[in-house]
């Protein structure tokens, strides 16, 4: 991993691209306020990214995911579970 190559420039490329009408993740952070602060912090976020592809480990809090299922309706399932309960 250590063969990872980025620039701040490619970070400030990413948040330029951010979706500015998704709602803020677990962070609370809106994703509107890392596009309109992209140039002041790339350069933190660049150091942050190197510093932890050089130890080889990741910030705790980058390892916390909240994960929800979400099932989508199948019309063949429905009917299928309809007619063996018949």
């Amino acid at each position: 991993m250590l063969d990872v190559d980025f620039t701040v420039e490619d970070i400030i490329d990413k948040l330029a691209k951010l979706k500015l009408n998704k709602s803020p993740a677990l962070d609370l952070l809106h994703p509107r306020v890392l596009y309109e602060t992209s140039k002041v912090i790339a350069y933190p976020l660049f150091l942050i990214f190197k510093k932890s592809i050089s130890v080889t480990t990741l910030p705790f809090d980058w390892k916390l995911a909240e994960v929800t299922v979400i099932h989508k309706k199948d019309q063949n399932q429905t009917e299928k579970t309809i007619d063996q309960s018949v």
